[in-house]
């Protein structure tokens, strides 16, 4: 299980967690509703606070990726130019080929 897997794992394990303490608040008559509430109220800002950090985290962690990916692919384009040219051209022409035999057929 990775990191992301882990963490979207334990954040609904607080959803559940919350919701099961609202079903016990609902289904009692407690004289300090009020601040049971807003404890309520305050654990699921912090809830979401979480849920937003994790978010950007793992957006953050996808853009580094793929600027990584980015530059190395650069860089293999800058030390390979005839190497690439030559899987581009063998695409290319598959294409055509491909191409080229739908249309006999017809």
């Amino acid at each position: 299980m990775d990191k992301h897997q882990k963490e979207i794992e334990e954040l609904r394990a607080q959803v559940a967690s919350m919701a099961e303490k609202l079903k016990v608040l609902s289904s009692q008559k407690i004289d300090h509703a009020e601040e049971v509430a807003d404890s309520y109220v305050d654990s699921a800002d912090a809830w979401v606070k979480d849920v937003v950090d994790h978010l950007k985290d793992a957006g953050s962690d996808a853009k580094k990726k793929a600027q990584t990916l980015s530059k190395q692919a650069a860089e293999y384009v800058e030390e390979n130019p005839w190497q690439v040219a030559a899987v581009a051209a063998a695409v290319a022409g598959a294409v055509v080929g491909v191409m080229m035999m739908n249309r006999k057929k017809e």
